[in-house]
């Protein structure tokens, strides 16, 4: 019963966050409205949604935010207006379940929201990792000890089914609204499975390599073999991302593979230091300057 009241008590407060935004949003393009464009160019008005790489709560020893997202207004010129829907800890198949899409349509076609400019979208990140990683991975037996092999593909690909499906989702939103307007979409980045938690959360990938005997502990070789497993993986899943831009007008694939090259880069085996979200942030930066040039 404490576990159910609980659960209630965040769900009702996520919705009076999300309805804060929403209502601070419309507040400023209200404002945005009334006065004439900025000279370097009209400020993008943009939705996002997606999981805690677009809102992440978590800055050092404080709560604090430290996510993509919120680093964005601090990089563009002139200072954009986001509306951001996106909540820590969502799957993919629940950021576009019947709730959260309704939610997103409705924002969408919300006159008091101002047209929107872009999507942003982040996801998939959570349906992959988890106690669930296990189930994507064979063990060392089953594949000579190759961590190159050690996807295993039949039941990677019912996951990557279902979170494509969560994708091909939103783009039919998008194409409802308008066709013309791009979606932002990013590969993650290829983490560390170092066995560090987010305080009370994870790890989520370091005990599943070792269950499958990719890891034995924490050594460098450790962690060279056990993070060409997971780079394995990710790299399938951008590779998804990027024929599903081939299957869809405006789908723009952010290359964020590749950027954190350090381990102090990560706060976590899943999340990016402040300085490693900006760094991501930078990349979203720089796809946008070039979808839209002098309005960022």
């Amino acid at each position: 019963m404490a576990d159910v009241v609980a659960f209630k008590a965040l769900q009702a407060q996520i919705a009076s966050d999300l309805n804060q935004r929403i209502a601070n949003h419309q507040a400023a393009v209200g404002r945005r409205s009334m006065v004439a464009p900025a000279v370097s160019g009209q400020p993008l008005n943009i939705l996002s949604t997606g999981d805690s790489w677009f809102d992440y709560p978590l800055d050092g020893p404080l709560p604090g935010q430290t996510d993509i997202i919120a680093q964005l207004p601090a990089l563009l010129n002139p200072q954009p207006q986001i509306l951001n829907l996106a909540h820590y800890g969502l799957a993919t198949t629940t950021l576009l379940g019947t709730a959260k899409r309704e939610m997103l349509v409705e924002q969408l076609n919300d006159a008091d929201n101002g047209k929107f400019d872009a999507i942003l979208f982040s996801g998939g990140g959570n349906d992959l990792a988890g106690d669930l990683f296990r189930f994507w991975i064979r063990s060392t037996l089953q594949q000579n000890d190759d961590p190159a092999t050690a996807t295993n593909q039949a039941t990677f690909a019912d996951i990557i089914g279902i979170v494509t499906a969560a994708y091909e989702d939103l783009v039919s939103i998008r194409d409802a609204y308008n066709l013309a307007v791009p979606i932002f979409v990013h590969g993650y980045d290829f983490a560390i499975p170092d066995g560090r938690p987010a305080y009370c959360l994870g790890p989520w990938l370091y005990p599943s390599l070792k269950d499958r005997g990719w890891m034995t502990g924490l050594t460098p070789a450790d962690l060279a073999r056990g993070g060409a497993v997971v780079k394995a993986l990710l790299v399938q899943f951008n590779q998804m991302l990027v024929e599903l831009a081939g299957r869809y007008a405006n789908i723009i694939v952010v290359p964020t593979q590749g950027t954190l090259a350090a381990e102090s880069d990560w706060a976590n085996e899943l999340h990016p230091t402040p300085a490693g979200f900006g760094q991501m942030a930078a990349k979203f930066v720089a796809a946008l300057r070039a979808q839209f040039p002098g309005r960022g």
